[in-house]
């Protein structure tokens, strides 16, 4: 299990989001991503990609995805989506090639996310193709899974700036004006809630428990 301070108390995991791609909205999971935002260097391990905010230097983005192959799921024709393919641009042959068998994938989500809350921009969508690959391993989902916009509960985030961002990223995300993938999308989101965090309430938040704690 990837170590995880809290952050709240300066360093560490400030929040995770979570994406999939699926044949189509009825669908099988096709391919899962995620990304974390860190303040401090984040762990190493596993294939994740670990990125630095140009703007930030103590601020870093880690995220990694897997692709999904169940064979069964490939045979329901009736499921899969031409348009979905032609948007993700994930194949069946790409599936039989690269894909990972559910128990893989859902050892790996439970390896890295295990005991936190995950942020989606379509939490029943993303919940239930998740849910899907962990029915197929037979396994049991350690993390939860919310709506976007409830990480401005948690965080300082300016919530006015980020809901509106939510919903134009929405529709260029969901969109068929390029290709996209999970793990690209999520990383989209990690962007969004770096550029709308406001940092200074944390730093203040922090200076008052300290001093809170000498007087």
């Amino acid at each position: 299990m990837i170590k995880r301070n809290d952050a709240r108390n300066g360093f560490g995991l400030l929040a995770t989001f979570v994406d999939c791609e699926a044949t189509s909205f009825n669908g099988y999971c096709t391919e899962i991503g995620f990304a974390q935002v860190w303040r401090g260097p984040p762990p190493v391990v596993n294939t994740a990609t670990v990125e630095r905010h140009p703007e930030c230097d103590d601020l870093f983005i880690r995220s990694d995805s897997r692709l999904v192959r169940v064979e069964q799921w490939l045979d329901d024709y009736l499921k899969w989506d031409a348009a979905a393919e032609k948007i993700t641009g994930i194949s069946r042959a790409l599936l039989l090639e690269s894909g990972h068998p559910p128990h893989r994938v859902s050892a790996w989500l439970n390896d890295e996310l295990a005991g936190s809350t995950s942020y989606s921009d379509a939490r029943i969508f993303d919940s239930n193709w998740i849910d899907q690959v962990f029915r197929a391993a037979q396994a049991k989902r350690k993390f939860k899974i919310v709506q976007v916009e409830r990480v401005t509960k948690r965080w300082d985030v300016d919530k006015r700036a980020f809901l509106d961002r939510c919903k134009g990223e929405y529709s260029v995300l969901h969109g068929d004006a390029k290709p996209h993938r999970a793990e690209a999308d999520a990383v989209n989101w990690a962007r969004i809630f770096i550029n709308c965090w406001d940092h200074s309430l944390l730093e203040r938040h922090l200076f008052a428990k300290i001093i809170g704690s000498l007087i």
